[in-house]
């Protein structure tokens, strides 16, 4: 009888370990006060058509005229996050000195980015950092075999086009050095009209997206980063 038992809790046991997710306790969070933000997302977007042949498969950047996709979502999670209590504030950073991915496919490299990060979080005087990522995830929308990473549009061969968003957040611990709380978010919305379909056509990368940020087209895919942050956030206990 005991055996069953055993190998049911070394099978949980795995369960837990190997998840991606590390929410934070209230026990760590009563001990911040300070809490800084901040965004590393990609400033472009991205075209993907998942076609049923690999070698029709379109990935192309693509580039929104006012953009300021970082300086939105950070104050945003700041704002959530001053909702729940913290003082909060955004870090301004420039994105391009610190090694946050490998390649234009990768996840973030957080081992390598962290020892910065912490001296960051140092500088500026917080307890806490907040900080958001793009994230590589398997395409969720259609369930093909294709993977996605940050923002943009996509479509398949079977699907009318849709936007999207895959965050990755993490908060980090500054006085000690240690991962707080992490966790992914994701979303996806039908985009209704055809104001994307050059956007799948063969051609160079990257693209010129035909609206401003400022445009409703734009205001769609920016709400739905939005929200994949604070569901990220929320998962990872930063947040209601």
């Amino acid at each position: 009888m005991r055996a069953p038992i055993v190998v049911a809790f070394i099978t949980l046991l795995a369960g837990c370990l190997t998840s991606n997710d590390v929410r934070m306790t209230s026990e760590h969070a009563q001990f911040i006060d300070k809490v800084g933000v901040i965004s590393l997302l990609d400033e472009h977007a991205n075209v993907h058509y998942a076609a049923q042949e690999p070698k029709d498969i379109i990935d192309r950047k693509a580039l929104i005229k006012d953009w300021p996709i970082n300086a939105v979502i950070s104050e945003h999670v700041a704002q959530r996050l001053q909702q729940k209590g913290y003082k909060t504030r955004v870090i301004n950073v420039n994105a391009k000195e610190l090694p946050t991915y490998d390649n234009s496919w990768a996840r973030a490299n957080t081992l390598g980015l962290h020892p910065k990060l912490y001296e960051i979080g140092a500088a500026a005087g917080v307890d806490m950092l907040v900080v958001v990522y793009r994230e590589r995830v398997a395409e969720f929308i259609s369930k093909s075999r294709d993977r996605l990473r940050g923002y943009g549009v996509f479509k398949s061969h079977r699907l009318e086009p849709h936007l999207y968003a895959a965050v990755y957040v993490e908060a980090l611990n500054v006085e000690k050095q240690y991962v707080l709380g992490k966790a992914s978010g994701q979303q996806a919305k039908k985009l209704l009209g055809d104001d994307w379909r050059d956007g799948f056509e063969p051609g160079k990368s990257p693209i010129l997206l035909p609206f401003t940020g400022s445009e409703p087209q734009a205001q769609e895919l920016l709400e739905l980063i939005k929200l994949a942050s604070l569901l990220a956030a929320q998962e990872a206990g930063l947040s209601n």
